[in-house]
């Protein structure tokens, strides 16, 4: 169901470094999965990823997908990379990239192009027992101008849901995010759970919103 997957489920795997790599569309499968998956999944388990110059096709379900389980450590680097999904069952809800955690998660997104997610672009979740969920998200172009819902069909640009206590560090800087069909370009939905939360938005544009878009910033307590 996925083009690659990696699972720790002890000790430390520092550093896996994907480079210059084209990942094609997954099977055509309406149940096929994510195209690049890594997860720590043990408690006191690390898991470190880097994802630099590589390009992916297509899945249905998401493009990528890291995932720190309940007392994990993870840090994740996602850099220049195209990423624009073709994927015939491309499902509601997915397509893109996520980012989630239950342990204790940083990560920088830069220098990224994403187009054709169904779901969110960019999905950051911490699960209630998370701790901590730091990192930014840079320079990072969402859609193309003039082309319907290219930068999410039914979702939002960038998305963050969380839960539980601990804290949240959260900047998003120059990003471009176009042709978001869902709720808004950012969408930091902050509804469940009491945690800290210090976010900083700086020079962003959200533009060209779909009929079904109620904001270009959207932010909630």
């Amino acid at each position: 169901k996925r083009n690659f997957s990696v699972v720790n489920t002890s000790g430390t795997l520092n550093r896996l470094t994907i480079s210059g790599t084209t990942f094609g569309l997954t099977n055509a499968a309406v149940d096929s999965d994510d195209s690049l998956s890594v997860e720590a999944r043990n408690a006191g388990t690390i898991a470190n990823v880097t994802v630099t110059g590589s390009t992916f096709l297509g899945a249905a379900g998401d493009l990528g997908d890291f995932t720190g389980q309940t007392g994990t450590t993870m840090d994740v680097v996602f850099q220049n990379n195209t990423c624009s999904n073709s994927h015939p069952n491309n499902v509601i809800g997915g397509g893109g990239m996520s980012f989630q955690t239950q342990g204790v998660y940083t990560f920088s997104v830069s220098g990224n192009t994403f187009r054709g997610a169904n779901g969110s672009a960019i999905t950051l979740f911490k699960a209630s027992a998370g701790t901590l969920l730091s990192g930014s998200l840079a320079n990072n172009t969402i859609g193309v101008t003039g082309v319907a819902s290219s930068g999410s069909a039914t979702g939002n640009g960038i998305f963050l849901s969380a839960a539980g206590s601990g804290s949240i560090v959260l900047a998003l800087t120059n990003n471009q995010i176009r042709q978001y069909a869902g709720n808004a370009g950012i969408y930091m939905d902050n509804t469940d759970g009491n945690y800290k939360l210090d976010l900083t938005i700086t020079g962003n544009t959200t533009a060209e919103p779909g009929a079904g878009a109620f904001a270009g910033l959207a932010l909630t307590a």
